[in-house]
């Protein structure tokens, strides 16, 4: 390495302790990362928990050995989507998959659900969704196709927002 280069590591966005691993990118190559979380060139948020962590990327040397260190921030999970819509479900009352699971986890205080046919006709409707619908209108079971459905998400802490997309029916 020369005298005039500097040793750095590319940045890391925050992650979340449920998140996925993200590959570490030195602007040398040759050196070693160490750290809590870290295997190879890799860091493991799921390894490492919550917390900032100070990762180490080492390049030794006889003449000058070299050194950067970065911060890495992992927030407490879940931080995947707790709404979810699947794009499909199936019931048909064998027990698996037979009402629609859009709710996953405990982010939201209130969600709105709505569920259309082709046609615009509404065919479901719920404000305080809990991963009740079994694929009916008015007590009978609606035919399998497509639908379409508008969520209003009101998480317990942040900013309302709306889901849109579609929901096959296969029973």
């Amino acid at each position: 390495m020369s005298e005039s280069a500097t040793l750095s590591i590319a940045p890391v966005a925050e992650l979340c302790s449920d998140g996925d691993p993200v590959t570490l990118v030195p602007n040398v190559t040759g050196g070693v990362f160490t750290g809590t979380g870290v295997s190879g060139n890799m860091f493991n948020p799921t390894v490492s928990g919550a917390g900032t962590f100070s990762i180490q990327y080492s390049i030794p040397s006889n003449d000058c050995a070299a050194s950067a260190t970065i911060l890495i921030q992992v927030n407490q999970g879940p931080c995947k989507p707790c709404i979810d819509p699947p794009r499909a479900f199936t019931p048909n009352s064998d027990g698996f998959n037979d009402k629609w699971t859009v709710i996953t986890g405990n982010c939201a205080k209130i969600v709105n659900v709505n569920v259309y046919n082709r046609w615009g006709g509404l065919v479901y409707s719920n404000e305080q969704y809990s991963n009740q619908w079994d694929g009916t209108y008015k007590g009978k079971a609606l035919p399998d196709g497509t639908y379409y459905y508008i969520i209003n998400v009101h998480p317990q802490n942040g900013v309302s927002y709306k889901l849109t997309g579609n929901v096959t029916i296969m029973r």
